[in-house]
């Protein structure tokens, strides 16, 4: 019991003390910062006096968007001395200025996930970035190559697209990529979305075979897009592909590009806010 009393006073003393040292200096970048979000909407001299002796904040904080143009491709001159001047204008009041930016929302929220397509069971690192369908048989197996666990699908030649069928469906991590209530560079529905399978060959196949098709699903289950992958997509302009692995394929001459989905596509505009669940990042592929 004495050491638990022992233990509490110390742990007040400490509290004490730092309390104290966070808040007797009268310097706003030495303090306990005390500050209302969004309180810089209004930079009018009535809400800085607000802010100062009426609620005894020594804080100024303001989201994203702090004028018309303030955007990332917006007049970079104009926003500079429009931002130096409220900053300035804070500093003169002793208010720390906190703040989010466009430029560091675009930056920060872009998101990438990269999903397994063999077989990895549920206690696994990471097995929820994997597919509840992922097919072996004697023609689709799970081995080590380029030292990771791939999907390897072998062709039958005596029956070529006999045995065809989906290799992997059902991403499990459905609803990992659902943000739709956010400013546009933060939220998943706004921005252009990219599927990257990483998917490699045998070398010599005429350009015509087909390889496989990648379905891109929306959150419920319906097609969102359906890409076919022929030998062509493989080769450059010079008709060469050296066997190794490739995420971009070459859909124009010379030209190698993702796949490429426009969300604001996939779901009509009047829905983007009642649906809870985004993209699903499922490529469904069949070997032929």
């Amino acid at each position: 019991m004495k050491s638990k009393i022992v233990f509490s006073t110390g742990l007040i003393a400490v509290s004490v003390f730092m309390f104290l040292s966070l808040t007797a200096l009268d310097n706003p970048q030495d303090k306990f910062l005390i500050v209302a979000m969004h309180s810089g909407v209004d930079t009018s001299p009535v809400n800085y006096t607000r802010l100062k002796d009426s609620l005894g904040l020594n804080g100024w904080h303001r989201y994203n968007q702090w004028f018309t143009g303030d955007e990332i491709n917006g007049d970079t001159t104009e926003i500079f001395n429009r931002v130096k001047y409220r900053v300035e204008q804070n500093n003169t009041r002793d208010l720390r200025t906190v703040f989010g930016r466009r430029i560091t929302d675009y930056s920060a929220w872009g998101q990438r996930s990269d999903y397994q397509c063999e077989n990895v069971t549920e206690g696994q690192p990471y097995w929820f970035y994997s597919y509840y369908n992922s097919a072996t048989s004697s023609w689709i197996q799970d081995i080590p190559d380029s030292g990771q666990t791939v999907k390897y699908c072998k062709v039958d030649t005596s029956n070529p697209g006999g045995d065809s069928g989906y290799i992997v469906q059902g991403l499990k991590a459905n609803r990992e990529q659902a943000n739709r209530f956010w400013t546009p560079y933060q939220a998943d529905t706004f921005s252009d979305w990219y599927v990257k399978p990483k998917i490699r060959i045998p070398t010599g196949l005429s350009i015509n075979t087909k390889v496989c098709r990648i379905e891109i699903l929306d959150w419920d289950s319906s097609v969102v897009k359906s890409i076919e992958l022929t030998v062509n997509e493989f080769k450059d302009g010079n008709q060469n592909y050296n066997g190794n692995y490739m995420d971009e394929f070459y859909f124009q001459p010379n030209v190698l590009s993702p796949i490429k989905i426009d969300s604001r596509d996939s779901v009509p505009v009047q829905t983007l806010y009642e649906s809870i669940l985004g993209l699903e990042f499922n490529y469904s592929i069949k070997h032929n």
